[in-house]
């Protein structure tokens, strides 16, 4: 499948690896990427289709970084390939903790914190070495330049709450933040995160988002559990809920999931 080939193309930059299983002999195979120059590891099974009796019935599976199966069915669906990006996402989010890379040694106290995740303390350690460098001609510009890329790693934050937002994804975006404004416990964004947080909360709109996205995204967990039955159960009426909102697209992209697994 050509569109197979397309796919890999465009989300392998960012992480996406694909591997296939072909009932085709190794010599048709070997042919195929002398012509194509793809670097794809296709593994080969001729005697596949005797074994099961089955050929030319393509079958694919999506799965996630954690190793659960995202999506199964036939590859010519192009729910899967809608699923990439966030399933990439949701990658880099688990890898989230900023490495600020070599500094003076100055800075070794704040860029094992930052490493770690305690992004609040590391804040704490950039104000206290800006006072005692404050007179300080050399130290004191790579204080501040940690401390400006402190912040620009600090606003993909915002970037990710932005792109879930655009989505009607209320639910996803406010539990992360609510983890981040305990990360950044005394940075100025904390604050700010804080804010935004309880604003929505007063929102009649947001709030209804908020609800029907907590329901998706309990369903999606109930289907990584296996419990298919259960997940339907919740996302069957909360189709009529999402429908007509920026959540119904994504609503029924895990409906079709859900029905497609096992029962």
């Amino acid at each position: 499948m050509p569109h197979l080939v397309e796919v890999w193309k465009q989300y392998a930059p960012e992480g996406l690896v694909m591997l296939s299983l072909t009932d085709e002999s190794s010599s048709v195979v070997e042919k195929f990427l002398e012509k194509t120059e793809l670097p794809l590891p296709i593994g080969v099974g001729s005697k596949t289709k005797k074994d099961y009796g089955v050929r030319g019935i393509p079958a694919g599976v999506l799965i996630d970084h954690r190793g659960l199966v995202a999506w199964r069915g036939h590859p010519g669906s192009g729910a899967w390939v809608k699923m990439i990006p966030r399933l990439l996402e949701a990658a880099r989010l688990d890898q989230e903790n900023w490495d600020p890379g070599e500094r003076i040694s100055a800075l070794d106290r704040a860029a094992a914190k930052a490493k770690k995740g305690e992004m609040g303390s590391c804040w704490s350690e950039i104000g206290r070495l800006t006072k005692k460098y404050s007179d300080d001609s050399e130290i004191l510009p790579e204080i501040e330049a940690f401390r400006d890329d402190f912040l620009a790693n600090a606003q993909k934050c915002d970037t990710r709450v932005e792109n879930w937002v655009s989505s009607g994804m209320y639910f996803v975006a406010s539990e992360y933040l609510a983890r981040q404004i305990k990360v950044y416990r005394g940075v100025p964004m904390a604050s700010a995160w804080n804010q935004t947080v309880r604003a929505w909360r007063k929102d009649k709109t947001i709030k209804k988002l908020i609800s029907i996205d907590e329901r998706r995204v309990k369903a999606t967990l109930l289907m990584e559990e296996g419990q298919r039955d259960r997940a339907v159960k919740i996302l069957r009426p909360l189709r009529k809920d999402a429908a007509g909102t920026e959540l119904e697209g994504l609503v029924e992209e895990t409906f079709e999931r859900a029905t497609m697994l096992p029962g």
